[in-house]
């Protein structure tokens, strides 16, 4: 393979949420995110219209990237229109616009639910880390999320990015982190033990303090020393 060439990303509808799941973010309205849906919506013969879309479950699609298709009413008459006509004509969204412009005879929706096993990597998720990690990640570039395995992040791997907010902040701000490494640990002890442990902000915390600091994601509620630990190592990237 040339390595002068990019490798283009192939998108792919792996399922379909609702609106205001916000576990997906925003895709991008490209051509191939738009052929992707398109594909899929002739595949099952699926329609609907753009109120639909916005006020129904199930009916947002999900892209192999972990992003959420989510169109303007317009915007998803337009999609159904290439889905149907491969082509663009200036008024055609409107066929679509909303459900009152089909017969009823034509409805189909898709089934809710998202196949995250069919995610391809790099990835985007979102999630919550602790306050003063956000902000090291934020203001350093750098840092180390620890969380107990009963919360393990599924189906995320290294060079997946993350979406992450602080839990507590009052004001909604986000900040992107790409993962570098994850490492896994049997027990809590074999996390304290090891020198990974030594580079977190959880040195200096002894006794219950330390556990509950190890399970960040659920406030005061300790790992137990059968729980086993995940650690992820972030770095900011910008988007």
């Amino acid at each position: 393979m040339d390595e002068n060439k990019e490798k283009k990303l192939t998108y792919k509808v792996v399922g379909w949420t609702w609106w205001s799941n916000y576990d997906y973010i925003d895709a991008p309205l490209t051509d191939d995110v738009i052929e992707a849906v398109a594909e899929e919506i002739r595949e099952h013969g699926y329609c609907f219209g753009g109120d639909a879309h916005q006020r129904y479950d199930g009916c947002v699609p999900v892209l192999n990237t972990g992003q959420a298709v989510r169109c303007s009413m317009r915007e998803w008459g337009g999609v159904m229109a290439w889905a149907t006509f491969n082509d663009h004509y200036s008024l055609d969204y409107m066929g679509w616009y909303t459900n009152s412009c089909i017969y009823e005879e034509d409805l189909k929706y898709p089934t809710e639910g998202v196949d995250e096993n069919l995610f391809t990597h790099p990835h985007y998720f979102k999630t919550g880390i602790t306050d003063s990690r956000f902000e090291k990640l934020k203001n350093e570039g750098k840092v180390i999320d620890v969380i107990a395995s009963y919360d393990e992040l599924c189906n995320i791997d290294v060079s997946d990015i993350g979406v992450l907010w602080a839990y507590n902040s009052t004001v909604y701000e986000v900040v992107y982190g790409q993962i570098t490494k994850i490492t896994r640990f049997n027990s809590p002890q074999e996390f304290i033990n090891s020198d990974l442990f030594k580079e977190t902000d959880l040195v200096g915390l002894e006794g219950e303090e330390l556990m509950e600091a190890i399970n960040s994601s659920r406030n005061h509620v300790p790992v137990t020393d059968e729980d086993a630990i995940t650690v992820y190592q972030y770095e900011r990237v910008e988007e």
